[in-house]
Parts: C-alpha cells; sequence; structure tokens
C-alpha cells in the first residue's frame, strides 16, 4: 500500500535519519547486522518508530518540522498515519485489505477485523 507524504517531510527527516544510524552504529556494534538487512524504507520507519517511542522526543521532532515549513496538516496526516500502525502492529488487528496490501502473511495471532477504528 503505497502512502503519499510530502518530500518536505521527508527530506528534513533523510537527514535526521542517517545522523540517528550514525550514532546507533557507534554506540551498538550488535546492531549492525540487523542493519545490513534492512532496505531504505525500512530503515525509515525503523526511525519514525523511534521518534513515537518518547513523547519528548515527537514534540522536538514535530517543532524542528513546523519550524522548517512543513504544512501542519500533512505532518498531522504523516505522524497519524504512523501512529494507527504502529498501534495496529501492536495489537495485531488489521483488515483483509491491509494483510494483502502489507503482505502480512498468514498468522494466528492476526484478528481480522473490518470495523477497526484507532479513535
Amino acid at each position: 500500500m503505497d502512502i503519499y507524504v510530502s518530500s518536505e517531510i521527508t527530506d528534513v527527516l533523510e537527514i535526521y535519519s542517517k545522523k540517528f544510524y550514525n550514532a546507533v552504529l557507534d554506540e551498538q556494534e550488535d546492531f549492525y547486522e540487523k542493519y545490513k538487512t534492512m532496505d531504505s524504507n525500512e530503515r525509515f520507519n525503523y526511525f519514525i518508530y523511534t521518534i513515537l517511542d518518547d513523547n519528548d522526543t515527537f514534540k522536538r521532532y514535530y517543532k524542528l518540522l513546523l519550524n522548517g515549513g512543513c504544512d501542519k496538516k500533512e505532518l498531522n496526516k504523516f505522524f497519524y498515519t504512523y501512529m494507527k500502525m504502529r498501534e495496529k502492529s501492536i495489537l495485531k488487528k488489521f483488515s483483509w485489505a491491509e494483510i494483502d496490501a502489507f503482505n502480512i502473511g498468514f498468522d494466528v495471532d492476526v484478528n481480522c477485523s473490518s470495523d477497526y477504528k484507532f479513535f
């Protein structure tokens, strides 16, 4: 499933993503093996999920993106999508369309639903 994201947002975050991985690889040498197997989308997604895991970090990046000229509406939509997917992944509750689109595969723990609402 393709999700449209403003290039202004990704351009700013790509710079910080590279700095993040430089710091992580310097501090955690065992992470390198996992890093080698990740493609660029997985790396970017992992970075965004790391931002969302800490409220203070999220606020800092949100302000940084707003000050960088990113549209607030696009920014809210961007982070909402990631928050929603993180929550769905934790609960393992996906629609049939999402299972197909994200190529999730058969998992006994996945709860299929067509009426799940995040908020």
